[in-house]
């Protein structure tokens, strides 16, 4: 009994420094409302995958920061509870450091030599007008490296002020129990969300690329995401399961109904995301606790019980809802054959990431750089674009080298002793069921990052620090870890603990600023590209329109560089903007000649020096050179803040006569665009485009034939400019381009009234249509007939077309659009019975649509007429009556 009390008191000592005084409860108090917005209200901005998100949540840990170093500094005897942890932040937070200071040449190329090798434009001065320098930091996107610095430190500061938070094994109970309910929290929004069948997050958000329609997702963009931060708690919701099984006698037979259901939803809102990852990650948690509990002989008749209720729950929720989706999906984590294996996009980019990791091994490439690097070594262009490496592990050796791969094992050597120690010390019945419960969420989040990022999103990190914290404070109440966290103590005096926390202030404000930002720019960005997305085609036409419209987006894009002056990609945007925008101003000038003139009349006139150029250049298009100067400085500005983005070299090769009479100029920046992206299809096109200046046809059209079928921009690109100048058989036998690209070669031709080549092309499209509408089902067939319908019509062949629409209908016969359509057709050919069956079956589904009723009236109005006219057999005789 003594050695109880005295380990209680120790324990008590070890809790907190200030003894319970007011100021201590009321900013003890503050720091836990933190942590609660931190577990519930941060991860419904997304989860913090978003820089709105993301500057949420850095405002929130900045704050928390604020507060628990005040309270320490405030404490009667201020202390700081070690954990072995703190040299590992502040390792990691120097190597970042390290990426972003500029290093002498010499020591750049023995720690990055591929920067030098990449960049070989930036060290020739001799190119008059474009001598950038030497690029002298690790970072090739400095910019996005400070915005991955503030997110670390964000953790770090998270882990240490609530590894100071919790004290006592009766803290870690707490914060398992708010980690259990964020966790059902977040199941049952996903879930109301997949009941009610909203196409808005949280009812009220349209996302511009993505939608909660089809799976449960919560307030997560991503499926992957929202199904690990559910695996991530389903550890404290077994353990609040397995105690209210334990305490049903005390609390009434009924209290522990809440907790086991609330397990299983959140095990049914895993499955019903139909994520592969998610459900691999909670296979695992579950494995693990299962494992470890039976290894301690810690399953008993009560956790039998609960699992059975959980498989109860499950069964019957996926009996209702179907289980064919989720079944699918369960097979496509386990596939056999051929679908064996990853996914090809995902090889590819794993395979693109470790050849960028040897050439950048010891330093990385700099935090945050995945979607400024992998494109260089990506072959293969998708329909996705790669903002993560989709393996955790693999992008931190890519981005930070093997000096962040080695702190990275170092901090899981470090958890997973935590691990051990967690389940080697509890002792008591319902520790020792938290610890093997957490233990499961930890391997979970390990096996995860393997195919997924979730340690890059930020609520889903939340709960892994808070799940880690739980385990390192957990078996505190044993003798021998009190002994241990005694000696962790660091008493500290009041001065040193106010100039910590006076220095913790203008770091926490500096955080939560960038953040806020790069959270404004991201909004003004996106609003770029939705204005961008819709009005594009009025862009690309000449007048009055289309010049307000560029005035417009260059405004818009003006936003985001006040937000984010230091914004790479709105640069770009900015430069290629002007270039438009001097084309259509200079419509209308007195000498209307556009960009592509001016530079061929520049280099024909070979001026003896660039004065002498901008002076000629001044008097022939007067006020609009300040256009092409602004042009030429947004580019370049855009390539000095991302040297890895192939575009900006690209705009500088169009703009060079602008500021050089150099002759080599313009191929030197194509060649330097061709270092950093040799797959990017407009840098292959451009490059294909300088063999053909130089005479080099074959050699031109054999680097665009190489990777045409594997790149999606280079195909459009070769559509879009080439296919309307060598014709569409030179460009058919020069690519054999798929139905994709003849679809849109298709488009193009007809779009310009060029109906010979329309009509060439598609004659050829049209059997491919036909043959991929027989191996697809639905809509999707129906969608297929109606386009081979469409370029039927469209040559001339009404039978042929009408016939297609029809097979259309059959595929998809509620279809009202596709029924419309066949109606139009018929009435177009005086087939008014099919006309007005089809009509007909359309007023009955939209009862209130005037103009489907005026269309009914007119086709039997004139099905009659034409019937009136017809001759019939007069039944007396055999001459005929006309009615």
């Amino acid at each position: 009994m003594v050695k109880s009390q005295a380990s209680d008191g120790k324990a008590r000592d070890l809790r907190d420094t200030d003894g319970g005084s007011p100021t201590d409860g009321l900013l003890r108090g503050l720091f836990d409302l933190h942590i609660v917005l931190l577990l519930f209200a941060a991860p419904l901005f997304f989860g913090g995958r978003y820089e709105g998100g993301r500057a949420v949540f850095v405002t929130l840990v900045a704050s928390a920061t604020c507060v628990s170093s005040l309270r320490i500094a405030l404490a009667k005897r201020p202390a700081w509870a070690w954990t072995s942890a703190e040299p590992l932040f502040a390792a990691g937070a120097a190597l970042v450091l390290a990426q972003l200071i500029e290093w002498p040449t010499a020591w750049l190329d023995r720690l990055s030599p591929a920067i030098g090798e990449s960049l070989p434009l930036w060290r020739q001065n001799g190119l008059s007008g474009f001598a950038f320098g030497e690029w002298r930091t690790v970072s090739l996107a400095p910019s996005a490296t400070r915005d991955a610095l503030v997110v670390f430190l964000a953790y770090a500061m998270l882990f240490v002020c609530l590894a100071q938070r919790i004290r006592s094994a009766g803290d870690a109970r707490r914060l398992a129990r708010q980690i259990a309910a964020a966790s059902a929290f977040m199941a049952a929004l996903g879930l109301a969300q997949f009941l009610t069948g909203t196409d808005r997050f949280l009812w009220w958000y349209e996302h511009p690329a993505r939608t909660p329609h089809g799976h449960a997702t919560g307030s997560f963009a991503n499926q992957n995401h929202f199904a690990q931060f559910l695996v991530l708690g389903m550890g404290p919701l077994i353990w609040t399961a397995h105690a209210a099984c334990a305490d049903r006698r005390a609390t009434g037979r009924g209290a522990f109904v809440v907790p086991v259901c609330g397990a299983g939803l959140a095990a049914l809102a895993v499955l019903l995301s139909l994520s592969r990852g998610g459900m691999l990650a909670l296979g695992v948690a579950l494995s693990a606790y299962a494992a470890i509990g039976c290894a301690r002989h810690q399953l008993g008749r009560r956790e039998w019980t609960a699992i059975a209720v959980c498989v109860g729950i499950l069964a019957t929720a996926v009996g209702v809802h179907g289980y064919a989706p989720i079944a699918n999906r369960w097979r496509a984590v386990f596939p056999t054959g051929h679908e064996a294996g990853p996914s090809p996009e995902r090889m590819a980019l794993w395979k693109a990431d470790w050849e960028a990791a040897r050439d950048f091994p010891v330093l990385g490439t700099g935090a945050g750089t995945h979607a400024e690097i992998h494109p260089r070594y990506l072959e293969e262009q998708f329909h996705v674009r790669f903002t993560h490496a989709e393996n955790c592990y693999l992008q931190i050796l890519l981005e930070t080298g093997i000096a962040g791969a080695g702190l990275m094992l170092l901090a899981v050597g470090l958890v997973a002793s935590w691990c051990w120690s967690a389940v080697r010390r509890t002792r008591s019945g319902s520790d020792a069921t938290l610890a093997a419960a957490l233990c499961g969420s930890v391997a979970a989040s390990l096996a995860h990052a393997a195919f997924d990022f979730p340690w890059y999103v930020p609520a889903c990190m939340t709960l892994t620090i808070a799940v880690v914290v739980v385990l390192l404070r957990l078996p505190s109440e044993s003798a021998s870890r009190i002994a241990d966290s005694e000696r962790r103590i660091w008493r500290m005096g009041r001065i040193p603990a106010g100039i910590g926390a006076v220095a913790v202030i203008p770091l926490a404000v500096l955080m939560a600023h960038q953040s806020v930002r790069a959270a404004g720019a991201s909004l003004m960005w996106n609003e770029c590209l939705r204005a961008a997305r819709d009005g594009n085609d009025a862009i690309l036409e000449d007048s009055d329109e289309a010049l307000g419209s560029v005035r417009a987006m260059i405004e818009r894009v003006g936003r985001v560089l006040r937000w984010d002056p230091n914004h790479a990609m709105a640069w770009s945007r900015m430069a290629a903007l002007q270039m438009r925008r001097f084309d259509l101003e200079q419509r209308g000038a007195e000498n209307s000649i556009d960009l592509a003139q001016l530079r061929d009349a520049v280099e024909a006139s070979r001026f003896p020096s660039e004065d002498a150029a901008r002076s000629w250049m001044r008097t022939a298009i007067g006020s609009n050179m300040r256009i092409l100067d602004l042009a030429a400085d947004c580019a370049r500005r855009a390539a000095e803040l991302s040297p890895w983005r192939g575009e900006a070299y690209l705009y500088l090769a169009e703009l060079a006569f602008v500021r050089t009479t150099d002759p080599d100029a313009r191929d030197a920046l194509l060649l330097q665009a061709n270092r950093v992206r040799p797959y990017d299809g407009a840098v292959v096109f451009a490059m294909g485009m300088l063999d053909v200046r130089e005479g080099r046809v074959d050699e031109a059209f054999a680097r665009w034939r190489a990777i045409f079928r594997a790149n999606r921009g280079l195909r459009e690109k070769l559509v879009d400019v080439l296919a309307p100048r060598v014709g569409p058989v030179v460009f058919l036998l020069a690519f054999s381009p798929d139905r994709e690209c003849l679809q849109r070669l298709f488009r193009l031709y007809q779009s310009k009234e060029r109906t010979e080549e329309a009509v060439f092309i598609g004659d050829r499209l049209e059997p491919l249509l036909v043959q991929a509408a027989e191996q697809a089902l639905g809509a999707e067939r129906a969608a297929l007939l109606i386009e081979a319908g469409d370029i039927a019509w469209y040559s001339g062949r009404e039978d042929r077309g009408i016939e297609l629409v029809r097979a259309a209908v059959d595929a998809a016969p509620t279809r009202l659009s596709a029924r419309r359509l066949l109606a139009q057709r018929a009435e177009s050919l005086r087939k008014y019975e099919l006309a007005v069956e089809q009509l007909r079956w359309c007023a009955r589904r939209a009862p209130f649509d005037e103009e489907l009723k005026t269309d009914l009236e007119r086709c039997e109005k004139q099905r009659r007429l034409v019937a009136s006219r017809r001759p019939v057999e007069n039944g007396t005789g055999g001459g005929t009556d006309v009615r």
